[in-house]
Order: structure tokens, then sequence, then C-alpha cells
């Protein structure tokens, strides 16, 4: 298997915004529930919690708004707020997902999942798919000490996939998450989507694509 003439023997996907096409749905909701406490979340703000943990998004924010602001009762508003949308859209995956996974899994080759959410995430959104069955291996925020942009988790998951990382193509939307994949040793494509990259990213990224349908006809 050859990638712009690169050999590859596994695909890990990252998970909120790359495969799940949740991320405005994400955005909606933490600006929702900053309005509903008396605060305001900027575009710019949101922008710093894009690819990381929850956990640290928390310390951002509380750091941004100071002793006062309440993350517990944040947090419940934000999670029932996207809740709703979840309960009322359902799980939307973003363009060229689904036929890119079948390919892969026809060549097969093996498929991870990397995400900085909990498995308890994971399973709210996968669990009346067929992919919470269908990936190989999955790795969450749960397993690991230090997120993205540290390596950890793409570490994590290439061990338990028994590759090396250098033969390991990793698709993310954020630019901490192409970071902790390249730091990982995996190659790395982005497929941007409420964040362009970075140029330290558009530099050392393997690719920059509008859509992951875009990578179709470079893993044949």
């Amino acid at each position: 298997m050859n990638i712009l003439d690169r050999y590859f023997d596994a695909v890990i996907f990252d998970m909120d915004d790359l495969i799940l096409d949740n991320g405005s749905w994400y955005k909606y909701a933490y600006q929702y529930a900053a309005h509903e406490l008396g605060y305001f979340i900027s575009d710019e703000c949101y922008a710093q919690l894009l690819g990381i943990p929850h956990a640290e998004c928390d310390k951002i924010l509380s750091k941004t708004f100071g002793e006062e602001f309440s993350v517990e009762i944040f947090n419940k508003v934000l999670q029932q707020q996207y809740q709703e949308t979840l309960n009322k859209k359902g799980v939307k995956f973003r363009d060229g997902f689904e036929t890119l996974f079948s390919y892969l899994e026809k060549q097969g080759v093996s498929i991870g999942l990397a995400t900085s959410s909990t498995w308890k995430h994971v399973e709210m959104h996968l669990s009346q798919t067929r992919y919470l069955q269908a990936f190989d291996v999955i790795c969450t925020a749960d397993q690991i000490q230090r997120g993205k942009p540290d390596p950890e988790i793409y570490t994590l998951a290439s061990r338990c996939m028994n590759r090396q990382p250098k033969n390991i193509v990793v698709f993310e939307d954020s630019n901490n998450g192409i970071r902790s994949a390249i730091a990982a040793g995996c190659m790395a494509i982005m497929v941007p989507n409420q964040a362009l990259p970075d140029e330290d990213v558009k530099e050392k990224a393997l690719l920059v694509l509008s859509s992951l349908a875009d990578a179709i006809p470079l893993m044949y």
C-alpha cells in the first residue's frame, strides 16, 4: 500500500470534527453555555479549545474567566445543549469517511481511532453504528496522561496496533492533532473543518485535503 509513494500498513482517525461532522454543534454548545452563565466565548477563544482534551478546555476557560467561573455548571449546560442537538440531528459523518473506511477494510489495512474524547463520548456517538466494533483499536483520553499536541495518544495507538509509527497514516482535523501525530512519528494528513492549518502544520504534514473523500484515490 502506498500514498504518494510512501508505504503504510495502518490508518488512524481522529473522531470529533474529523469523522463526525459535529464541530459546529460543539461550538454552538460552548458559546451557548457561556452565554447562559453570563460569559462570552469568542471565535478566537474557541479556536484554542480545538483538538485538546476536555479537561484542558476546562483549564483554559477557568483561566480566561476567573475564579467565579463554575466549570461544573458550565459543563452541565454544555452537555445538555449538545445532547439536544445530537438527539435532534443524529450522528452525522463527514463526507468520504464511510467510503474510505470500507475501502481500507477491504484492503486489510489495520484501522484505529485516537481521540481526545473519553470512552463514554465515543460510545455515545458510535454505539448505534457499526464503527464501535469495526475499529481494530480505539484509544481515548481515559488512557493517557498528556493530551494532544503531546504524542502520547498516537504512540499508544501505534503500540496497541502493533505497527511502526512511520508506517501509519493519521487523519486529523486540528492543528494540535496533526502536531501530536507528527511528534509520534506518523504520516499526518489534515482535513480541516473549523481551523485552517498553521504554518508549521502546512510545512510538516504529509498532505492537507479538503475532504476525506479526496484521500480515497490516493490509497489505491
